[in-house]
């Protein structure tokens, strides 16, 4: 409660800090129907992230398409990235019953996710 965080919001803009990427190289979209790019790499905490072959047709092999979506409050991957992502937190803990599944975490931890495209 005693931390504050600040954000801009900009439209048809970059905020000042960063308007280099502007200059930055396009990644072409996977989806038409999607903001998806391929997503060459998930490292958990500096450790890479394994995934199964991509379903979606055209995408390279040891890759998958990665939807980017900030409207959505659960994380849209797989369950093994889920895991992987969690299971190393400290007293994180994971429930699997009829009424839930999911982590359950401690609020005091944190996890370094990385994804590396193009």
């Amino acid at each position: 409660p005693s931390q504050v965080a600040t954000g801009v919001f900009r439209i048809s803009g970059h905020a000042p800090e960063f308007e280099d990427v502007a200059d930055a190289p396009k990644l072409p979209r996977v989806d038409p129907q999607h903001w998806s790019v391929v997503l060459d790499e998930m490292l958990v905490n500096g450790q890479r992230v394994q995934f199964n072959q991509s379903s979606v047709a055209g995408v390279p092999a040891g890759k998958v398409v990665g939807i980017l979506d900030t409207g959505f409050s659960l994380p849209g991957l797989p369950q093994g990235a889920v895991d992987a992502i969690y299971s190393g937190i400290p007293g994180a803990v994971y429930y699997n019953t009829s009424i839930l599944s999911a982590w359950v975490l401690p609020c005091n931890d944190s996890v370094d996710v990385s994804f590396i495209l193009g």
